[in-house]
């Protein structure tokens, strides 16, 4: 059982001090007994004593004074856990099913006591401490994690919903009525934690995870509860299984709330699964039957379990009039043009403000006509491949004055990093309200890296440099071009990196993931170019590098 306290600070009691003496240690005292073995700690006195466990005592004779931040913490953590009152969040579940573990009777005592206390609850789905407790009441998230070996659904209703059996069955479980869930619905031996979907109305998130098939415990009445919330507003859903997925989703979106905002349905991985003929049917008969959400704004769907994409994704953003984000993850979608076209001939992505594809648009011509279409796009993650720079002038002439966001991914090895980092340039100078930039590159293939920062570090300025708040650019080149390298000269371009980021006022995180000759230059010896920057007239010091969130890889 892992309890996660919130961040109010625990109370030190003298009393509780005197009683345990040999739990309290002077933090201070650690300090000056650790501080010849580490030249580099922190000088600050910490007077205030606390109480630790004899443990945490034994570990920190072994700790240099840099790390007492982690033992203060390691303190903080182990301290609150007996502290009741703090209890927010509460989490019991265990990695294997084959090794299942039940709470012990003073756990289960102290988890009831507490239970009005707990916002968030993770647990298996087996796992009924709460059920029926009338203190909790209280939830506003909850994640249920399965362990479905017992909890199936019976043989017949599992062929019927993949098409097979008797014709009755199949007629009752694609039609979906409610005359015909319940003469589907098996009688309950045991209760469920999802029980607790009824105790708790006030419930906003709710997660499944492990949802591997269509259980019994998901029977009519309990998907008929989600009705009763009028403050869900998010349901996540992990799983994998063609039919059954389907089934489930459509369930989900039938009997939801009109005040759910977003819906995930995700995968925990598998083959890919290609439906067979009676699938399909049954499938057909499914997605002609779903009800709108009026609110909903965020979709994530991952389509690598989902041959049929389009037949899959069209009922869902049908249901979604007012969609503003939409996710696509993975890759496995086969013809990533052919889905975005049927997108754009069926008006779905109108309102859709954030997107993300999973794949590369493989016709620039296609690509750039997408782009001056949805011209409202404030965030978009997409993979580039041929016809990089075509894809890159489109983005910048229609989108450059929305974008806000900006991911790229180089789509196998078909772009160069000497390219994207000229189209990093490129964007920069022309995305005028970006916050967000970040460039994801394989760069095996492309020599001249110091060349490719020349541009990155010319005159031009940039667009962004009052609203850039991330810049995240992973360069790895491992030939470098030996003739234009140096290690004085690699210090020295960093320095005019720094000295260039220094007049954005709202940076606050860059990383750098530097490939090939740039290895040579680590994190200590990059400052030096701050300090060749600064005997340059600049202003840039160690306390800006600090607020700029330096991530140095």
């Amino acid at each position: 059982m892992s309890i996660l306290d919130n961040n109010k600070r625990v109370p030190q009691q003298q009393e509780q001090e005197q009683q345990h003496p040999t739990r309290t240690i002077s933090i201070s005292r650690l300090q000056s007994q650790e501080q010849g073995q580490d030249d580099g700690g922190s000088s600050t006195n910490v007077q205030r004593a606390l109480r630790i466990p004899e443990i945490v005592i034994e570990i920190g004779h072994h700790l240099t004074a840099s790390d007492l931040t982690s033992c203060l913490f390691v303190c903080k953590l182990w301290n609150t856990i007996a502290q009741h009152h703090l209890w927010r969040s509460v989490f019991i579940y265990q990695k294997s099913e084959d090794f299942l573990v039940s709470l012990l009777p003073g756990q289960q005592e102290a988890i009831r006591r507490n239970a009005q206390r707990i916002k968030t609850l993770g647990l298996v789905q087996h796992e009924t401490v709460l059920v029926g407790c009338e203190a909790c009441t209280q939830l506003e998230e909850v994640y249920f994690f399965g362990l479905l070996d017992k909890n199936q659904l019976s043989d017949r209703v599992l062929m019927a919903a993949y098409g097979e059996g008797d014709e009755n069955m199949q007629q009752e479980v694609v039609e979906g009525g409610e005359d015909g869930e319940e003469a589907i619905e098996e009688q309950m031996d045991e209760p469920s934690a999802l029980d607790l979907i009824a105790q708790n109305p006030w419930l906003k998130k709710i997660h499944l995870f492990d949802i591997e098939v269509l259980t019994r415990l998901w029977t009519p009445t309990r998907l008929r509860l989600l009705r009763q919330h009028p403050s869900l507003r998010s349901i996540t859903m992990m799983f994998a299984n063609y039919v059954h997925d389907l089934y489930i989703i459509r369930k989900i979106v039938t009997h939801c709330p009109d005040t759910v905002q977003e819906l995930k349905f995700t995968t925990f991985g598998g083959a890919i699964v290609q439906p067979s003929v009676r699938e399909e049917r049954i499938h057909d008969a499914l997605v002609n039957q779903w009800r709108p959400l009026p609110q909903m704004r965020y979709l994530t769907i991952d389509m690598c379990l989902y041959p049929c994409e389009t037949t899959v994704l069209l009922p869902l953003l049908r249901c979604c009039p007012s969609l503003t984000r939409l996710r696509l993850n993975t890759m496995y979608v086969g013809d990533m043009d052919a889905l975005m076209g049927v997108l754009m001939q069926e008006s779905l992505l109108g309102s859709v403000t954030q997107l993300e594809f999973p794949n590369a648009l493989q016709d620039p011509a296609f690509a750039v006509q997408f782009m001056e279409r949805y011209r409202g796009l404030k965030s978009l993650t997409m993979r580039v491949s041929i016809g990089y720079e075509r894809v890159l002038a489109g983005m910048i002439q229609y989108l450059g004055s929305t974008l806000e966001h900006i991911r790229l991914m180089e789509s196998m090895t078909t772009v160069s990093s000497q390219q994207y980092l000229a189209g990093v340039d490129s964007i920069l100078e022309g995305c005028r309200r970006l916050k967000t930039l970040r460039v994801d590159v394989w760069g095996n293939h492309a020599p001249g890296t110091g060349v490719a920062m020349d541009r990155l570090l010319g005159s031009t300025e940039w667009a962004c440099k009052e609203t850039l708040e991330e810049l995240a650019v992973r360069i790895d080149n491992p030939r470098g071009d030996l003739d234009h390298w140096s290690y004085e000269r690699g210090v020295m371009m960093v320095g005019r990196l720094f000295e260039r980021l220094q007049v954005m006022p709202k940076l606050r995180r860059i990383e750098f993931l530097w490939g090939g000759l740039w290895r040579a230059i680590p994190l200590a010896t990059g400052l030096q170019g701050i300090h060749a920057a600064s005997l340059r007239g600049s202003k840039m010091t160690l306390a800006d590098v600090k607020r700029m969130g330096l991530h140095w890889m």
